[in-house]
């Protein structure tokens, strides 16, 4: 009987509170981290597109340029140490018309073709036998900024390491955190040069920041997206006053096996060669007559007797500049090689916009506004011995084509009151703007520096220096223009 009493008491006995449940530590964040590195196959092409723009406004003056570019990366050979490649970049004036998708017309006007080959490692470094670096001013003429030079093993957000070029300037990178581009979550590497003066600014020297972004896939090692910004000071200025962006995206990456390959190798091959051959004939043309000749039988060889391919526009623009040497025209493409923007002042092309200020008043005058009506530029230095002529032309051009035509004198001083004092001592009345700003664009390097625009915003006319002939040919290139009124 004691037993089960014993029993029942203790099942009645309310049981132990339970422990509360402790809190599980909170696990930090895994850090980003990456092993990068280049997968590349023969026959591969990697296809960019994207924009570059060139602003510059120092206060007074004001312009702005834009472009198309298109960057194709044909890999030649591809191994364990890394692959050989050609880039073709095509560069465009923005309001130039657009290629057409098939035919490969040679629209030389408004249109810029390189082609170069170079080599890359597997961690990303580029060597080549030319300088490929894009230049600090105007759009690049090759680009290959697709490719950046990575530190060996795994790479964790907020990595930094440095890279060094051929001329030893220092770029220093760092591995931002990741992002979804396309679809795939890229590795965002960020590079920063600049002059060393650039965090201490000078009155005596132009200062210069070039900052490049690379969302590279993990899987391929493959930039899907690249953005280069490149910012200008000029002496004596504490913030930037010139400012070039270029963004661009991978829009195929597609394999050509076969024919497919070969005949993109061929066209890729004999643009070098052409263009090689070419080169050292067209400085003095009219010496090198059957060369020439003879060279543009085998390029119009080639290109009948072998499917064309997208980069038989190279070819084309080679075969357009050994016909001009053969009528005893000079070159006119920039040298291979050198890093430069495509002439930007020749005749016939579109002269460069810009919105410049009135000297001693706060009217604006743009390029674009003018638009129907022929304008002369005219670029001079008050202290020149040759100012009262220049200005007394300008005077007199401006009250003979009055309603027809604009004509501008732009100083390249910019002291108001020394301008003022000089147009009113001369008695000369022409409206004068701040050209200092716009030296680069219409290549002022020595003054007085006149240019001719027509009605339709193209170049008619450049001249630089002052003669008795002078007013004759500036009013020789105004003529066509104002007898259609």
């Amino acid at each position: 009987m004691l037993l089960p009493v014993l029993l029942t008491a203790v099942l009645l006995q309310p049981a132990p509170a339970a422990e509360p449940p402790r809190p599980t530590p909170a696990t930090p964040p895994r850090q980003a981290d990456w092993t990068l590195g280049l997968a590349l196959d023969r026959g591969q092409e990697l296809v960019y597109r994207g924009s570059f723009t060139e602003e510059c406004s120092t206060g007074t003056v004001q312009y702005q340029r834009a472009y198309r570019l298109e960057t194709r990366l044909f890999v030649l050979d591809a191994g364990p140490n890394g692959a050989g490649l050609a880039c073709m970049t095509t560069l465009r004036q923005k309001d130039a018309p657009a290629v057409q998708p098939v035919g490969f017309k040679d629209d030389a006007d408004g249109r810029h073709v390189r082609v170069e080959r170079f080599r890359v490692d597997p961690f990303g470094k580029v060597s080549a036998g030319t300088d490929l670096a894009p230049p600090l001013e105007g759009p690049p003429t090759v680009d290959v900024s697709a490719f950046v030079e990575l530190p060996r093993g795994r790479i964790a957000a907020g990595q930094a390491w440095e890279t060094r070029a051929g001329d030893g300037a220092t770029t220093k990178w760092t591995a931002a955190d990741s992002e979804l581009v396309q679809g795939v979550r890229c590795a965002v590497l960020k590079g920063v040069q600049q002059s060393p003066d650039w965090d201490q600014p000078r009155a005596d020297r132009k200062a210069w920041r070039r900052t490049d972004t690379v969302w590279v896939s993990p899987r391929s090692g493959v930039a899907l997206k690249v953005e280069r910004v490149v910012e200008l000071r000029e002496a004596a200025h504490t913030a930037p006053t010139q400012k070039c962006v270029y963004k661009a995206d991978l829009e195929s990456t597609l394999p050509y096996p076969g024919q497919l390959r070969l005949d993109r190798e061929a066209d890729l091959t004999q643009a070098v060669a052409f263009r090689e051959a070419a080169q050292p004939l067209l400085a003095t043309p009219n010496r090198f007559t059957p060369q020439l000749a003879a060279l543009l039988k085998r390029v119009t060889g080639h290109l009948d007797q072998t499917p064309p391919t997208p980069y038989r526009q190279a070819i084309l623009q080679v075969k357009a500049q050994v016909e001009a040497g053969l009528r005893g025209e000079p070159a006119v493409s920039p040298a291979v090689g050198q890093p430069q923007r495509p002439a930007g002042l020749r005749v016939g092309e579109p002269a460069p916009d810009f919105v410049a200020t009135e000297v001693g008043g706060k009217q604006t005058v743009g390029l674009k506004g003018l638009r129907g009506k022929p304008v002369v530029l005219a670029f001079y230095n008050p202290n020149s011995a040759l100012t009262p002529d220049v200005l007394a032309f300008l005077g007199e051009l401006a009250t003979a084509t009055e309603g027809k035509a604009q004509v501008l004198a732009l100083s390249v001083v910019d002291d108001a009151a020394v301008v003022q004092k000089q147009l009113a001592g001369l008695k000369v009345s022409v409206q004068v703007l701040h050209g200092a700003g716009l030296r680069l664009p219409y290549e002022v390097d020595t003054t007085p520096r006149v240019v001719v625009i027509d009605g339709q915003g193209y170049v008619r006319g450049a001249y630089t220096g002052w003669g008795r002939e002078m007013p004759r040919e500036i009013t020789g290139d105004l003529k066509p223009w104002l007898d259609r009124k």
